[in-house]
């Protein structure tokens, strides 16, 4: 909301403004800019700041990780060789996330609630994540800014980050939707790494799009 949306009926807008700056400096609050249509200033909107994990959510976190780890201590593949760090996350999701026992989905819709339930794991691992979809929904990436185990993924980032990524996909089997790419971008702007995540196949038929033609070969 504008400062003159937030004052109206409560203060004179030169006030709001200022506590609303102030609320910014304590990072409380944050800002973006609005360019409205035709001529004038841009606006600044205000809008609360991402919550920041708490020192209880990094002990659950590494919990968590300790859990993982215990588990799949003595698992095995078929052939006897020991699991690479995604088959190890990979399991953990088989274990832990309740299965849904759904269809994979049908739609551009049902696939973004199929990507939210995987944040609510990311948000319970304490990665504060940040959803974006691209390509009509079909496209999805989240940005993972708080890594409760940084300082141990920059020294051993092909066994953290490959267990995560493991769970990632996990969790979207468990979710029903097996057919999903998932690629890990470890610290791709500073200390953010960033998932990929892509459908290889298509929605069904019946649920395209008004207008928008079906491709038999999946999204792009």
């Amino acid at each position: 909301m504008t400062a003159a949306q937030i004052a109206r009926g409560r203060a004179h807008v030169t006030t709001a403004r200022f506590h609303l700056d102030q609320l910014v400096t304590a990072e409380v609050l944050i800002t973006t800019t609005h360019r409205r249509a035709g001529a004038g200033r841009p606006c600044k909107i205000f809008a609360l700041a991402p919550a920041t994990p708490t020192p209880a959510d990094d002990a659950l976190a590494v919990t968590l990780l300790t859990e993982l780890l215990t588990e799949n201590f003595s698992d095995r593949r078929a052939d006897g060789h020991p699991l690479n760090p995604d088959e190890v996350g990979f399991r953990w999701a088989r274990r832990h996330i309740p299965c849904k026992d759904s269809p994979a989905a049908r739609s551009i819709g049902e696939w973004v609630g199929k990507v939210g339930g995987l944040m609510d794991v990311l948000e319970r691992w304490g990665y504060a994540p940040e959803l974006a979809t691209t390509n009509g929904g079909r496209v999805a990436r989240i940005d993972l800014p708080h890594c409760p185990f940084r300082e141990l993924a920059q020294q051993h980032t092909d066994v953290v980050c490959g267990i995560h990524r493991g769970l990632i996909s996990g969790t979207l089997d468990r979710l029903g939707e097996p057919d999903t790419d998932v690629t890990l971008v470890p610290f791709a702007r500073g200390s953010t790494c960033i998932a990929h995540l892509r459908r290889t196949v298509d929605f069904p038929p019946s649920e395209a799009r008004p207008g928008e033609p079906h491709q038999a070969g999946g999204p792009t």
